[in-house]
């Protein structure tokens, strides 16, 4: 099975500039201009999620900014180990810029099958031809020392292993997803009700 991943804001955080606090600092060209300062922040738990990775599947790096830049993201991360067999940058993009991107896998079908294909990126939006093929994650922030969407990632990647269709997996974990999402609205309806009649009876 195939495992598509973004970069930025999936596995790292980064910041176009030198940071004291950053976990590392490397110089990134870009075609046309000088090299420029960029921070990277690894989320918790990102190399031991690769290394757990890539003994199950094949692992693409798919991300909407400019090969170059991607490719020296993945250099760092690919510095004591290698984990990716591709990696495919915003000219594989339907549409990218700053704010948002509209990805496509039907490039990957030639010689892999749509039911064998996960693609995890932080917009919902980023896969609308294939949405039954994504994994939404919250971006990393760099601030939540304690983000655990990547061990969570892994627990749900280890049960797609076993799926003949990863797609209907995918959708089991929404149902799932959905109805503690109804929960939580519900609940907070609940608690939020009784303080709107007090007010309203009051006035």
């Amino acid at each position: 099975k195939t495992l598509c991943l973004g970069i930025r804001n999936v596995l790292m955080m980064v910041s176009n500039f030198a940071a004291e606090n950053a976990d590392e600092v490397i110089k990134i060209e870009k075609t046309g201009f000088p090299p420029e300062d960029a921070s990277i922040y690894c989320r918790p738990h990102l190399f031991d999620f690769l290394d757990d990775m890539e003994a199950k599947f094949e692992l693409i790096i798919y991300s909407s900014f400019g090969i170059a830049y991607v490719k020296a993201l993945v250099a760092r991360l690919e510095r004591d180990k290698k984990y990716f067999q591709y990696i495919f940058g915003d000219e594989f993009c339907l549409f990218a810029n700053v704010f948002s991107c509209v990805k496509c896998i039907d490039f990957l079908f030639h010689n892999r099958s749509p039911e064998d294909i996960i693609m995890v990126d932080t917009q919902y939006t980023s896969l609308p031809l294939s949405k039954e093929n994504l994994i939404p994650i919250l971006p990393y922030d760099r601030v939540n020392k304690q983000d655990t969407e990547l061990a969570k990632l892994s627990c749900l990647l280890d049960a797609l292993v076993c799926e003949k269709d990863v797609r209907e997996g995918i959708q089991k974990f929404r149902g799932v997803e959905q109805d503690l999402y109804k929960l939580c609205l519900y609940t907070v309806i609940q608690l939020i009700q009784p303080i709107y009649l007090l007010q309203t009876f009051s006035l």
